[in-house]
């Protein structure tokens, strides 16, 4: 009796070997982090342009509101900043958000800063407070599309000029003056430093990952 080949007759589909495998799930696998790059690409692009709308929207609230009251929405004189990554001022914008979007809902507006309830600002909550993005958190804080508060400016003494080199210790300003910016009020956002490039502020303003509203 004639013997079949193993590679013949019912068994003529001849099957790929475990090395033709292996560079074939290789192939997939870099096509595969390839694709997932773009995407984070065109994710980033559009986070960061979602943070340099919201931080436009601050400064045509902040200015708005100074149209009405005659005066900038602080409580205290002496604060410029508010909002820093790291804690320091209060680590916290929602002195400054608060009266800006005031709601009826419970201390919307604390120190008395808009007694004529306008909504300058409307802004989202965040999705997922354990979590939270792009929106107002359980604090009454704005945070950008990276989880980070914004970092808002305000010439409260009326000098015409903010320093923030508490936040960017260099990058901005003038050799004679540098930290030293001619605003009567701005906003950053800094998330993407923070949250993808893992840089430790203060640091040096990087025009490509650092969003101000001057720029």
């Amino acid at each position: 009796m004639k013997m079949l080949s193993p590679r013949t007759g019912a068994g003529t589909g001849a099957g790929f070997t475990l090395i033709e495998l292996l560079v074939v799930i290789s192939i997939i696998a870099v096509l595969a982090s390839l694709s997932m790059a773009a995407v984070g690409t065109v994710m980033d692009t559009a986070r960061k342009a979602s943070a340099h709308n919201d931080c436009n929207q601050i400064v045509i609230a902040v200015k708005s509101y100074y149209t009405d009251y005659g005066k900038y929405p602080v409580a205290d004189a002496s604060r410029k900043v508010f909002g820093t990554p790291q804690g320091s001022d209060g680590g916290t914008n929602e002195d400054i958000i608060r009266p800006l979007r005031y709601s009826d809902g419970q201390a919307s507006d604390p120190n008395g800063l808009n007694p004529r309830q306008t909504h300058y600002l409307d802004v989202v909550q965040v999705k997922d407070q354990s979590n939270p993005k792009s929106g107002i958190d359980v604090s009454g804080n704005w945070v950008d599309p990276w989880g980070v508060a914004y970092i808002v400016f305000v010439d409260a003494d009326y000098s015409n000029q903010i320093d923030v080199s508490s936040i960017f210790s260099s990058g901005l300003g003038s050799s004679s003056n540098p930290g030293v910016v001619p605003l009567g009020t701005g906003a950053a956002s800094v998330g993407y430093d923070l949250k993808v490039k893992k840089r430790a502020l203060p640091g040096t303003f990087n025009q490509s990952a650092d969003i101000l509203s001057w720029r």
